[in-house]
């Protein structure tokens, strides 16, 4: 009897050992599962972030197309209109009324672009 209670005694000893060591290695793998979970949320934000520095980049391309278009929608709503004045107008009065607000839009886009670069500039060099 003495002997049985020895050897559960050794086997709990043995068995609380390695559960011990099956415990540590359960630690280790969920820390490295943790690792590289973080690493792969990473990867995927910096995926993302490219793909939206992508597609601004394809906007702004997309508003430089649209630029002469825009002006040239105005103009041409403005001439269509049944107004005496604007209908006593000739070719030329269109053409320059396309340009003075094709210019004004252009000086508006490079004033906000100034603009925001100013900003980064100042931001970053204080």
């Amino acid at each position: 009897m003495a002997y049985a209670r020895k050897a559960v005694a050794q086997l709990t000893v043995d068995l609380e050992g390695d559960l011990k060591i099956l415990a540590s290695q359960a630690k280790r793998i969920s820390e490295e599962y943790s690792t590289s979970i973080t690493s792969l949320l990473g990867a995927i934000g910096i995926r993302e972030a490219q793909r939206a520095i992508n597609q601004g980049a394809r906007m702004q391309q997309l508003t430089f197309l649209d630029l002469p278009f825009v002006p040239a929608s105005l103009a041409a709503g403005l001439f269509s209109t049944n107004i005496l004045e604007l209908q006593k107008s000739t070719i030329w009065h269109f053409v320059l009324t396309f340009i003075l607000l094709t210019l004004i839009s252009i000086l508006t886009l490079f004033r906000s672009e100034a603009a925001s670069i100013y900003r980064y500039v100042r931001r970053t060099s204080f």
